[in-house]
């Protein structure tokens, strides 16, 4: 049995976060994805053990780094931080293709790490 990589979206807006819960699973069949709320992100994280999170703020405890974070709207900014070979690159501005070229580019970094 193939176990698909978990997305994680505890992203702000609300809306958005919902509206992605509902695309990503059609845009990228072979992800799974759980929403949940931003506060509860920490502990999501240890229970759901994601290969991808979004969200818009920086988690208060990560203990390792199985996974990778990419900051959608961080902090109100309309920007989209995603790591890049070691560094983080911003982008202002994101689209909806931005976002899914830096989720297909995690799950790869995630399986190498």
């Amino acid at each position: 049995m193939e176990t698909y990589p978990l997305v994680l979206l505890a992203n702000e807006p609300r809306t958005y976060r919902s509206l992605l819960a509902t695309e990503l699973p059609r845009l990228r069949p072979n992800l799974r994805v759980v929403e949940v709320n931003p506060v509860d992100l920490d502990l999501a994280v240890i229970y759901h053990r994601p290969a991808v999170v979004i969200c818009s703020r920086k988690l208060e405890k990560v203990r390792d780094s199985e996974f990778v974070i990419l900051m959608l709207y961080p902090d109100g900014a309309d920007k989209l931080i995603r790591p890049v070979n070691g560094t983080h690159q911003e982008m202002a501005s994101p689209r909806l293709s931005d976002l899914l070229s830096a989720l297909d580019g995690a799950i790869p970094l995630r399986r190498t790490s």
